[in-house]
């Protein structure tokens, strides 16, 4: 009779370690952030910052204040948190609506739960939907792409390519080429969608993920949209 062993998770173990895959994808968010950034101007990096050191700050309070850990002031999980709320934002939010959110991003959607890899949501896309639940006029509000780098955003606001769509406009190349390079209105981290497949470009190659869910997503919508009638590659492109 063969014996059944039970053992602790992880069942399958690698030499990378979380920080290693961390930092990785710190490098794979810097194309598309580089895009916001160009095309929103300073305010989507002041966004993308405070977000960021706000992460690391409620991480490191929550886990030697609340949790009694000591850990370290940097660390490379709650700066991919702080990256990826601050480019799931307008580049336009207050400041302080940034700092609710990665407190609420941190301390709810990750530390509540036992901290990393014991959270069951992904923690930015928590403080996303809290800001948004909270402040839906701000988090709706998406500003012009702007003049240049140096330029602030203001109370200008355009419709995303979802929202014209929504409105009964048709999408056409031109639509979609403003996706692909970044000009159009959005979240900061969503607009320059080549940049942003050049992040996954990245991942793949140093094998922090596979290319089975990624493609098996895109190629999804692409089908369902020629079924349906729609255009592909707009409905690939144009986010979420």
């Amino acid at each position: 009779m063969k014996t059944l062993v039970i053992s602790q998770s992880p069942h399958i173990q690698s030499p990378r370690t979380t920080s290693d895959a961390m930092r990785h994808v710190v490098v794979a968010l810097l194309p598309a952030l580089a895009v916001g950034v160009w095309r929103f101007g300073v305010s989507a990096a002041a966004v993308v910052a405070v977000a960021a050191l706000s992460c690391l700050a409620s991480e490191w309070l929550i886990a030697r204040f609340v949790m009694g850990r000591r850990v370290a002031l940097f660390g490379w999980a709650p700066l991919v948190t702080g990256l990826l709320l601050g480019m799931n934002l307008p580049s336009g939010i207050p400041l302080w609506a940034v700092v609710i959110g990665s407190l609420f991003a941190i301390g709810v959607g990750k530390m509540a739960f036992g901290g990393l890899g014991c959270n069951i949501f992904n923690p930015a896309l928590v403080g996303r939907v809290f800001l948004l639940l909270s402040f839906p006029a701000l988090m709706t509000s998406w500003p012009v792409v702007g003049d240049g780098c140096l330029s602030w955003a203001d109370a200008v606001t355009a419709p995303t390519p979802l929202m014209l769509v929504k409105q009964g406009v048709v999408p056409d190349n031109q639509m979609v080429v403003g996706e692909l390079v970044g000009n159009v209105g959005g979240s900061l981290g969503e607009v320059g969608a080549i940049a942003i497949l050049l992040g996954l470009v990245y991942l793949m190659m140093f094998r922090i993920v596979t290319w089975h869910i990624p493609v098996s997503v895109i190629l999804s919508v692409g089908v369902v949209s020629w079924m349906s009638g729609g255009n592909p590659l707009f409905d690939i492109v144009s986010g979420g």
